[in-house]
């Protein structure tokens, strides 16, 4: 994405050096994937059956994907296809988890926003080893929107049993983006 959002600024600039006048470039990207590793710890449970702690704070640092999004002059959509959780190891089974759901929260004063929700319910019948938990969004996400200072906090809660190991969290989003930069409201703004 960052060589397609470069190209895009090179050639607004090229545009307006020709005398177009044109201060706006446009990149797409119709499936971008973000992943980071050490999210969270979350503690093994015990050697018996029971639910998981209510909720874990995760929090996706999506800045180095898609840069300066928060900068005046830049507009995103960023529709994810799925949020998905696994293990920094890839060993953790995921098996007793019945549902996963990630409630992503709005940013800080924006009271015009609800949460947007991602889900993920198991199989049935259900496989014996699991070991990512890919949650889709219910209805439709922009999940720019709910961006603030490059990250997306995400609250997540589960049902079914825990794994019965430590195990440290790793988020992948994975959707469409679309940046458009107006280079004029940039430099005047």
């Amino acid at each position: 994405m960052k060589n397609a959002l470069t190209a895009a600024v090179a050639v607004a600039l090229a545009v307006s050096a020709a005398g177009c006048g044109q201060l706006e470039a446009e990149a797409n990207s119709k499936h971008l994937c973000v992943a980071q590793t050490n999210v969270a710890a979350i503690p093994a449970a015990p050697p018996v059956s029971v639910p998981f702690a209510p909720e874990v704070e995760l929090r996706l640092d999506l800045g180095d994907a898609v840069p300066n999004l928060n900068q005046e002059g830049v507009e995103a959509d960023i529709h994810p296809e799925a949020i998905t959780l696994g293990s920094v190891a890839g060993n953790v089974s995921f098996a007793g988890v019945e549902t996963l759901t990630l409630t992503v929260q709005p940013p800080t004063g924006r009271t015009d926003l609800t949460p947007a929700e991602f889900r993920y319910e198991r199989a049935t019948p259900a496989p014996s080893e699991i070991f990512s938990l890919p949650a889709k969004p219910v209805g439709s996400v922009d999940l720019a929107d709910y961006i603030e200072g490059d990250i997306v906090r995400i609250r997540a809660s589960f049902s079914g049993s825990a794994p019965q190991q430590a195990w440290t969290a790793t988020l992948e989003m994975c959707g469409a983006v679309r940046v458009n930069v107006d280079y004029w409201k940039k430099i005047t703004g």
